[in-house]
């Protein structure tokens, strides 16, 4: 069921855009949350939302009426509004912040509260844990108590809609993920919708069913959080080159910055990895995969998911299987089309000897070859009768073969050398 629809919402400011035609349906009971940079419209669309800024065009229906024409004390009933400032400027007591939200349904809350309004108050008061603080003075709580009380207020009024503008501002960590977690439980416990504001896009992944994606006034992406924090809209909105790695089982992620190496379009480069020995050299090259090429790599191997994610030619096996012929020619061909072979520091045995082959059929074809590493291959070598290594001590007679150490090193001689 759509609890609140945006049809064509538009809201103007000295005739500029701050929303921009903004068509979308929330969900009742579900968990929203709507993230974006600085000036993207995040806020005005919470206020927008709550009826507290009249659109210049469009509208916003709630249970299909439209907000500007619904009775205050209905929608009152529907919809609380948390706002970002949690400062009260008077000497309320816990209980009489919670009880206000109740005066929609009675305003003379402060003269006389009927049984139902002091049992709502008690058990909104129980839910986030802050009946203890009853009787004490708003103003001198910390941040994370006072989100708490204004959470209780929400509650006491019954509303099934709750918008919230940045919850988490200022909050130690601690109680940001407190106020999330209480969050996430009224929203699962009482079926209230929530639609937050929130600025760290990793809270916002873990708690919320879907992500609004605000740039410049529009809803750039929409869904769940693996649809919509990707490196592209990371990339495209908030102009940030980066490698996100989702856990497998959880909304968790982690966002690492990334400073890629920029190289000439004409330059191909072919990376011979696996087990994971390639992952941090293809990051390097992230922008340039079409410049590109990896191989051989069992599929779902750590190298092979990185050069999917990158989108960059992969020659791949079955997991756990040995290259077959069909696969290394594959790979020769990728790296006769090559200038430059990366060698990562991989182990050889039986499976894969057909890779280091590869190199050494790149050396004989007059190739830039650099190995990650050092000449001490002795225990990279898992092949019978060490044949890996009589093949790496071929390899490295190369006029044209180079060392690096590791990844910082093997940035440093390309930027010098390319």
């Amino acid at each position: 069921m759509d609890v609140i629809t945006t049809k064509g919402l538009t809201v103007e400011k000295n005739n500029f855009k701050i929303l921009d035609n903004l068509n979308f349906n929330f969900k009742k009971g579900k968990f929203y949350s709507i993230i974006g940079p600085n000036g993207s419209g995040k806020t005005t669309l919470i206020k927008s939302l709550g009826g507290l800024i009249k659109p210049k065009k469009g509208e916003v229906l709630v249970y299909n009426e439209n907000i500007h024409l619904m009775d205050a004390k209905k929608r009152a009933g529907i919809i609380a509004i948390l706002p970002q400032n949690i400062h009260i400027d008077t000497n309320f007591t816990v209980k009489e912040i919670v009880e206000m939200g109740r005066y929609y349904k009675n305003p003379y809350i402060f003269q006389k509260l009927t049984k139902e309004d002091r049992d709502i108050v008690k058990w909104a008061m129980e839910q986030v844990k802050v009946e203890d603080l009853a009787n004490r003075q708003y103003n001198p709580l910390s941040g994370g108590e006072k989100q708490r009380v204004l959470l209780a207020r929400a509650l006491s009024q019954k509303a099934e809609i709750f918008l919230l503008d940045e919850p988490t501002a200022s909050l130690d960590i601690n109680y940001q993920l407190e106020i999330l977690k209480l969050l996430e439980e009224i929203n699962k416990n009482f079926c209230i919708t929530i639609i937050a504001v929130l600025h760290d896009l990793q809270l916002a992944a873990k708690f919320s069913d879907e992500i609004l994606l605000m740039n410049n006034g529009r809803i750039y992406k929409h869904g769940i959080p693996r649809e919509v924090i990707t490196k592209d809209t990371i990339k495209e909105v908030f102009k940030i080159t980066s490698n996100i790695y989702w856990d497998s089982f959880t909304n968790d992620f982690t966002i690492k910055a990334v400073d890629l190496l920029s190289i000439d379009n004409k330059l191909k480069i072919h990376v011979i990895a696996g087990g994971g020995s390639g992952v941090h050299i293809l990051e390097l090259f992230g922008g340039n995969s079409n410049n590109l090429s990896l191989g051989v790599v069992n599929r779902e191997d750590l190298d092979w998911k990185k050069g999917k994610e990158l989108g960059i030619k992969v020659v791949e096996i079955p997991p756990y299987s040995g290259i077959d012929l069909s696969s290394h020619q594959e790979n020769l061909r990728l790296i006769d089309e090559a200038n430059l072979v990366i060698l990562c520091n991989t182990p050889f045995g039986h499976g894969n000897i057909r890779n280091l082959e590869g190199v050494q059929y790149a050396v004989n074809q007059g190739k830039k070859i650099i190995i990650i590493g050092d000449k001490n291959f002795q225990h990279r070598d898992f092949t019978e009768n060490k044949v890996a290594l009589e093949i790496f001590n071929d390899i490295i007679k190369g006029q044209r073969v180079f060392f690096a150490r590791n990844v910082n090193e093997l940035r440093k001689y390309l930027e010098e050398e390319l």
